[in-house]
């Protein structure tokens, strides 16, 4: 049943290559389709290709490098073959990355005999038709790197490979800072052995760095790409049309699509609006917290994968990979619910048939153009109807909670 299952998901996956090459006949066509540079694996050609090359020689960043000193003493390992082999090696990672994403993301969706053919060929459709995951393999990013390193954290901490889920969550940190936020998670399951064994990853790999290049090198490094990374977000970063950070978002609508001057006002309320829905997105997790099992690991990703573009400012569109796994899990949850069919129906078409839809190359094509696909933040409406779809569900209970609580707390009056 498992091979049959594989083999049409398969299926699926050929139709849609058929349908990529008849849109786009070359890798060229593809990368010039789906954002501004026409080379395939621009990012990787120049930064993390360059970077590898240089990284033991000059010791210093490349221009545009904004990653780690970890990183880029792997990226040497590539940059030691030539370009097109470096490439080759890339792609190849890549294909296998995407490839333990969707088994890991389908394994952590646990689905019951009823909905496993039917999800499953869905999830491989959406999935392969994803405009963040093809952002990704345009680029030659490392987002599917990343949320690969993420989901396989959790799941193997499900299982119950601590040590080694610490040690990937470590490396996913030790290449970008974000998926610290994942430690949250931990934080709220007081499991303080973990966090301190994914700590001391993070050191481990870093003074093993260190070692490599030399410690004042490696100080030297890592400051200069974090003065790159801070001058860039005040000057391109906040005007990029790509950046899906919510105050850019907004600001860009209502400076390039309504032409309304945005005031520091109201540019100061969006950051507000976006520091309340960390809170609140951290006060669900915690609210949550006692829950165990998959159900609760799978919400717990929702939660604080629909944080990110609220509380990073460098949201590009790739960084959005995780997209078709979250949209599974909502899928999963609505169908799991004891409402009626029709009431299943109305959620799946009010939060995660749109979201899919806004996160989907079909659209992507029909508006035809990659600029006013960013410029109107269609990724970032494809994320906020994942967040909604979690407070239709968490923020009832949550309040029901803090109802039963003060009721307990508050004497009766004699």
């Amino acid at each position: 049943m498992v091979r049959y299952l594989a083999g049409c998901i398969l299926l699926v996956w050929a139709v849609v290559l058929v349908y990529y090459r008849m849109r786009w006949p070359s890798l060229a066509g593809f990368s010039s389709a789906m954002d501004h540079c026409a080379d395939f694996f621009c990012d990787f050609r120049e930064y993390f290709y360059a970077q590898g090359k240089t990284i033991l020689d000059s010791g210093v960043p490349t221009k545009g490098y904004f990653y780690s000193v970890s990183f880029a003493l792997f990226l040497h390992l590539l940059g030691d073959l030539p370009l097109n082999m470096a490439m080759l090696a890339w792609g190849a990672s890549q294909a296998v990355l995407a490839l333990g994403l969707f088994v890991v993301t389908l394994g952590q969706a646990e689905l019951d005999q009823r909905l496993r053919w039917p999800l499953s060929l869905a999830y491989a459709l959406v999935f392969a038709t994803s405009v963040p995951l093809l952002h990704n393999a345009a680029w030659g990013q490392v987002s599917i790197l990343l949320t690969c390193c993420i989901f396989l954290a959790l799941w193997l901490y499900d299982r119950g490979f601590r040590a080694a889920a610490a040690i990937v969550l470590a490396a996913s940190i030790t290449i970008k800072y974000y998926p610290a936020i994942f430690l949250v998670y931990f934080v709220f399951r007081r499991d303080w052995r973990f966090i301190l064994a994914c700590l001391a990853g993070c050191l481990g790999i870093t003074l093993v760095s260190s070692a490599i290049l030399g410690l004042q090198k490696a100080i030297q490094f890592q400051l200069a790409v974090n003065s790159a990374v801070a001058s860039a977000q005040q000057s391109w970063i906040r005007d990029d049309i790509n950046a899906q950070f919510f105050p850019y978002v907004v600001g860009r609508l209502a400076s390039r699509v309504a032409h309304v001057e945005v005031t520091r006002v109201a540019s100061l309320a969006s950051y507000l609006v976006s520091a309340l829905v960390v809170f609140l997105n951290t006060a669900l997790l915690f609210s949550i917290r006692g829950g165990d099992g998959g159900k609760h690991t799978r919400w717990s990703l929702l939660l604080l994968f629909t944080t990110i573009p609220f509380l990073v400012p460098t949201s590009w569109p790739h960084y959005f990979a995780y997209l078709p796994a979250i949209q599974l899990f909502a899928c999963v949850e609505i169908l799991g619910e004891r409402a009626g069919s029709g009431a299943r129906l109305k959620s799946l078409l009010v939060w995660v048939i749109p979201s899919v839809l806004a996160s989907n190359i079909l659209l992507f094509n029909a508006i035809g153009d990659w600029q006013l696909y960013s410029q109107y933040g269609l990724l970032f409406l494809s994320n906020a109807l994942m967040a909604g779809f979690s407070y239709s569900r968490l923020l009832p209970r949550w309040v029901e909670g803090l109802r039963r609580y003060y009721i307990r707390r508050t004497p009766i009056a004699s």
